[in-house]
């Protein structure tokens, strides 16, 4: 997703399913020769609708910095869902606010609604350092032009804003 962000991408075995709401989280223990069976809680980044979970993780430590090297095969126990930032069950419009990694329950929330064709007006503001730091840019730049629901504005705090209007420098603030 970025230098230092990866997702990973389950399937459930023998046709389990794994029910959630967007926007939670789960605990997940990798099975990998090369990672410890510790187990870790990350946000789940994809819809409830699909038929892989995904979860997008910011390496932040020496667990995380050996997530790439999960390979194909692998296995994972999950245990969960847990928490309620879901906007499951709520009328719009809405108004998410993220920051850095913190778009991943948002980006599970904008997926939901779109495979549910749930056209609530929405505007996301996302910030980060510079425009290489904003994970799912380009899903999210699909989104608004794919949809007249959505919209995008971008705060960068380390990088000069681009000339399209969406974007700004700065923090977000009041």
């Amino acid at each position: 997703e970025s230098s230092n962000v990866i997702s990973i991408y389950l399937k459930p075995q023998r046709g389990k399913i794994f029910l959630f709401y967007p926007g939670q989280f789960a605990f997940v223990k990798f099975c990998s020769q090369f990672l410890s069976s510790e187990e870790h809680h990350f946000t789940i980044s994809s819809s409830p609708l699909r038929n892989t979970i995904s979860f997008t993780i910011k390496e932040s430590g020496d667990f995380t910095r050996k997530l790439n090297r999960l390979k194909a095969g692998d296995t994972a126990k999950i245990e969960g869902p847990f928490g309620a930032f879901s906007n499951v069950g709520m009328k719009g419009p809405f108004i998410f606010i993220a920051g850095g990694i913190g778009i991943t329950p948002v980006m599970s929330m904008l997926s939901f609604m779109k495979e549910k064709n749930k056209k609530e007006k929405t505007l996301l503001i996302y910030g980060a350092r510079k425009k290489s730091d904003l994970i799912f840019y380009e899903e999210l730049e699909k989104l608004k032009k794919e949809s007249s629901w959505f919209d995008v504005t971008y705060v960068l705090s380390s990088e000069n804003a681009s000339r399209e209007k969406r974007f700004h420098k700065g923090y977000i603030n009041s």
